[in-house]
């Protein structure tokens, strides 16, 4: 049987085919690297931006361990040792930290817990010795008269004990070691630390 063939189209050759196939599949081929390049591309930033970010952590620690070596030297020599634990700060004290710091909660025990709260009224000599007085009303005491161990500077610079008289205003406190006061006006509270007996004199 004889083949008959329309000149008015155009026949291709199963080369013709395989060629236009392999055109295609070239240009898809270069689309898909094109985005390998931009994925790449995105992947290069990615690991640019995690690289500067390692590079400030790397500055923190840094820091942190600078930190840490200054709190080191400031406490270095003092045999003491700080323990942080959930979030409770803890200090192992040597002996004699521990002996200084029981000194010290002592005197401060006896100095803000007086046995003796004395109202200081009248022309009146009152002997404790008491370590702060504070004024009902403006007050004046005689330091000539008493014992108030206050110094004051001379004419010419030097120090010795005061002389004349020392007016405490209303509601002012003064602190000191004052042996005897001598009361000339006003109204006082002397405050005497533990084992004082307050003594009073008329003038």
């Amino acid at each position: 049987m004889a083949t008959n063939y329309d000149k008015s189209k155009t026949y291709r050759t199963d080369t013709e085919i395989l060629l236009n196939e392999i055109v295609k599949n070239t240009d898809d081929l270069e689309v898909n690297l094109g985005d390998v390049d931009v994925n790449l591309e995105a992947l290069e930033t990615l690991v640019t931006a995690g690289n500067v970010d390692l590079a400030a952590m790397e500055v923190l620690l840094t820091n942190i361990k600078t930190a840490v070596e200054i709190i080191d030297n400031a406490i270095s020599g003092n045999e003491m040792q700080v323990d942080i634990v959930s979030g409770t700060v803890t200090a192992n004290l040597s002996a004699t930290d521990n002996a200084v710091l029981d000194t010290i909660d002592e005197r401060l025990d006896r100095s803000t817990a007086p046995t003796s709260t004395v109202m200081l009224n009248g022309t009146k000599a009152f002997t404790g010795p008491f370590y702060a007085l504070t004024a009902l009303e403006d007050s004046v005491i005689d330091a000539s008269e008493g014992d108030t161990n206050i110094v004051e500077s001379d004419d010419s610079g030097s120090m010795q004990d005061l002389s004349g008289t020392l007016t405490i205003p209303k509601g002012v406190t003064i602190y000191g070691n004052f042996a005897v006061v001598e009361l000339d006006s006003g109204k006082l509270i002397g405050y005497a630390a533990a084992g004082v007996t307050v003594s009073v004199a008329g003038s």
